[in-house]
Formats: structure tokens, sequence, C-alpha cells
């Protein structure tokens, strides 16, 4: 079988659009989740996948086998105040809640399909907390925070 027809005989699954069906389940989601583009509005939210390249195969079996991950960062927009009022702490604690949420689908094993040949998936938040990642003229911010899912995907 050449390389070409192998890919064609391939049933392909957008990783992308399973991760982001599943993140939108997040009660504590503030606006329409969207894949790979925040808008620069009050509550937008986001889903980034992170480029994970080669170093993200961690370990690969005799039989082609291999562990993997689909690495992704949640973004959130929120106004940032420059006084002593709750604004910014409201918003760090809304990304909390996005992490505390993480942390349960793992606890209950509720992760995103990638289908019959991925299997053994662990979720992880990949930070101790949210980050303040920018600051804008207009008074927005961009919170955000990477998080992995790691699964054992077989050769086909």
């Amino acid at each position: 079988m050449t390389l070409n027809n192998e890919i064609l005989n391939k049933e392909t699954l957008n990783k992308d659009e399973i991760v982001l069906k599943w993140a939108m389940m997040n009660p504590y989601l503030t606006d329409a989740l969207l894949m790979g583009y925040l808008a620069q509005r009050p509550g937008a939210c986001a889903i980034i996948p992170l480029p994970t390249g080669e170093s993200g195969v961690g370990k690969r079996y005799i039989n082609g086998d291999r562990i993997t991950r689909y690495d992704f960062m949640l973004q959130v927009m929120f106004p940032f105040s420059e006084t002593t009022d709750s604004v910014n702490a409201d918003n760090f604690f809304t990304q909390r809640q996005w992490m505390d949420w993480i942390d349960e689908q793992e606890r209950i094993g509720n992760y995103p399909d990638f289908g019959p040949d991925c299997s053994e998936y662990e979720l992880r938040n990949m930070a101790g907390g949210p980050q303040l990642s920018q600051v804008y003229d207009d008074g927005m911010a961009q919170y955000q925070f990477p998080a992995s899912l790691i699964y054992l995907e077989k050769k086909r």
C-alpha cells in the first residue's frame, strides 16, 4: 500500500472540533466558545490549540502505539480595573472555575472522544492558576490558562 492510499484509507477525525464541542459543556463559559479566535469584547471565550509537535509524543510502543497529547489554551476577555475594586479578582475567579471544571472532568472521566483508536485519557491543567496575558488600551484584558489531554493512540 502506498503512503497516499494509506492516508486516503484512514478515517479522519477533526480533533479540534471534538475538543471544542466537549469544552462547550463548561457551565462557567461567559459567551459562545470559539475555536482559534478571541474577540475583544467582555466575556468572549476561546479555545486555542497549542502546537505540540514531536515533543508531544511520549512513549512509543514496539507495536506502533504511542502516548500523545492535545494541548490547548482556554482564554477569556474581561474588562480590567486599575482600582482596588474586585473586578480583577472576579476575572481570575471565573478562570479558576474553568480550571476546576477541567479537574472535575478528569475525576469523572469525561473526555473528548477521539474515536476507537484512542483510549486511556488523562486531562491536566498545565498551570497552577490562570494568568493575565495582555491588557489593552481600551480597558480590556485577556486571561488564560493551558491544559493538556494525554492519551494512548493505537497504530492503524
